[in-house]
């Protein structure tokens, strides 16, 4: 049932080249005091999601890490992936293991929320987003710092290339 849920969401996102982490991003530097797990994200991306709201703040609840494949170094392309928010360079992804033992997997700027524009053989492009936390977007945090602004934003960029396309 629920690894079920998880093996097509990995499977997805394998598809668009992302990941989403087995683990649990903290950060010493952004978690709101008092809130264990509650990042108040301030490092946005330079994209047209995240440019209308730079100097605010996402607040995300207990994130995962967003994986994708780094660009080749010898691409002049621009890169195809847009890290929408990262974590401080105080950011530390933590596995669970056995016994309930936490395993720091990663450490520095950790991306949490990423975009990209998947080229499709034979199809027009689709455009993706994806973050490591769904409690964001949620009742209970939607109305909370720039988590609104993000998912209009979102949505926008999403609809407004899909207008176009169709034109």
């Amino acid at each position: 049932a629920a690894s079920d849920v998880y093996k097509r969401q990995e499977s997805f996102l394998s598809y668009y080249d992302f990941e989403i982490g087995i683990n649990q991003v903290s950060d010493s530097k952004i978690e709101q005091s008092g809130e264990s797990g509650l990042l108040l994200v301030e490092d946005l991306g330079s994209h047209p999601i995240t440019k209308p709201i730079l100097g605010s703040r996402l607040q995300m609840v207990l994130p995962r890490s967003v994986g994708f494949p780094e660009p080749e170094e010898e691409n002049d392309d621009p890169p195809p992936v847009s890290v929408l928010a990262h974590s401080s360079d105080s950011g530390q992804a933590v596995v669970q293991t056995q016994g309930n033992q936490g395993v720091v997997e990663k450490q520095g700027r950790i991306p949490l929320a990423a975009a990209k524009v998947h080229a499709n053989e034979g199809q027009p492009p689709a455009r993706i987003v994806v973050a490591g936390d769904s409690l964001f977007l949620g009742n209970s945090a939607f109305e909370a710092g720039a988590n609104r602004d993000f998912a209009n934003l979102t949505v926008n960029w999403i609809w407004i290339y899909k207008i176009n396309r169709k034109r």
